[in-house]
């Protein structure tokens, strides 16, 4: 390993070749427990490629070299995991935009190319020599001779002319013409583009050693020293799972009530029932996130009902209503333990056969109207998807029923 680093450190940064970039902006929205996995979120599609090193900057300084695992164009986001921190970044901040720079390739730079060998002239060609056309001499015709007495005719002598051979012409053949020396090509130089700051060369010497392909044969790497492997999957940002993923509640219990109106300490017990809607207020309310148990705020509205009957037959129906704060102490999907207070008021809705100008029916119809305190304890046992069984052990009330969650 320290070879490895050695090997790396001497590598010169004018030895490696150029590289292309892309340049945009990222925003962490999610990071592991370990806080070296990261979501980003981006304003485009344009999401860098798995594999590929991304450098993340700050005020224009490098903060942190992280590589992809996974992209997600069609909700422009993208997971990297942490290989190298700088100066005293040790966490990105979410929901921070950030310069981004990806590597993208390696520049191949093309040899220089040279001029084309330069054509010689075309032979010259000879002087086309005109034949002359034979001359042929017409023979001319006999004198006509008149009818006479017949003498003596003296014909003359036709000479034949034998034309004038032809003469060969022998054509002379031209010396070739010598090629031309070709002149020296002068050398092309290619001008070399000039990178903005933190640019190729500058994303950071021992990354760009990592993935060029000349040091792929000495195996170097670029290693974060406390960057051991996740317990859980590189793909998972959230690594513990909600045990309670619901956000409602709607239940319905029956028991007995205390009545135990303007917070004295007795009070009588009757029997009725209660509708009560649940709502989460957050997770993870006092417990750190791990894998168990898990704690969850909540808060209860509750409407309840139940009568009073004395032996002189007059009847009270009363209904209680609470709002109360519950806390959830989740050890697995199946049990938790809730602990509850708040407050309650008993409103007598009707009464039946009563003479308010009767004292002990007027201490009555008093005892029983008015605020009282709530608190207890609670469980919750799940027995299906989404539904479960529902207790509250508590000093105002002792009830069973069934709820559901969503």
């Amino acid at each position: 390993m320290l070879l490895a680093i050695y090997a790396s450190d001497t590598v010169k940064a004018q030895d490696l070749p150029p590289i292309d970039t892309h340049r945009f902006t990222s925003t962490p929205v999610e990071v592991s427990s370990s806080g070296r996995v990261y979501k980003f979120s981006m304003k485009s599609a344009d999401v860098p490629r798995v594999g590929n090193i991304v450098l993340i900057q700050e005020q224009k300084k490098a903060a942190m070299a992280l590589r992809v695992i996974k992209s997600d164009p069609n909700k422009m986001e993208y997971i990297a995991r942490r290989v190298r921190r700088y100066d005293d970044h040790q966490t990105l901040i979410v929901n921070r935009n950030y310069e981004s720079v990806e590597k993208v390739a390696d520049k191949i730079n093309t040899p220089p190319v040279g001029q084309e060998p330069i054509d010689g002239e075309p032979l010259a060609q000879a002087a086309l020599v005109t034949e002359p056309e034979p001359v042929i001499q017409a023979t001319p015709e006999p004198t006509p001779v008149p009818k006479s007495t017949p003498r003596l005719v003296v014909r003359p002598v036709i000479k034949k002319v034998v034309p004038t051979p032809t003469p060969i012409i022998i054509y002379a053949t031209p010396a070739p013409t010598p090629e031309p020396t070709p002149e020296p090509v002068a050398e092309i130089q290619v001008p070399k583009t000039i990178e903005p700051p933190l640019e190729v060369t500058q994303l950071d010497q021992r990354l760009d050693e990592s993935t060029t392909p000349q040091n792929h044969e000495s195996n170097i790497e670029v290693i974060d020293k406390d960057n051991t492997d996740d317990a859980t999957s590189p793909y998972e940002i959230n690594e513990s799972k909600r045990f309670d993923p619901f956000k409602n509640m709607i239940s319905i219990t029956t028991g007995s009530f205390r009545n135990a109106s303007n917070f004295v300490l007795g009070g009588e017990m009757f029997g009725g029932f209660t509708l009560a809607y649940s709502r989460k207020l957050r997770d993870d309310w006092l417990i750190s996130k791990v894998p168990a148990p898990q704690d969850a705020l909540w808060v209860e509205f509750a409407l309840g009902y139940y009568r009073k009957a004395n032996l002189t037959n007059d009847v009270y129906t009363v209904v209680p209503l609470h709002a109360e704060l519950r806390w959830e102490l989740n050890f697995s999907s199946t049990l938790a333990l809730e602990l509850y207070t708040g407050l309650q008021y008993n409103w007598i809705m009707s009464m039946d056969n009563v003479d308010l100008n009767n004292v002990g029916m007027t201490n009555t119809v008093q005892n029983l109207n008015g605020p009282q305190v709530t608190v207890g304890l609670g469980l919750i046992f799940n027995v299906g998807p989404q539904w479960y069984i529902r207790s509250d052990l508590g000093w105002d009330r002792l009830v069973l029923g069934l709820g559901v969650r969503w």
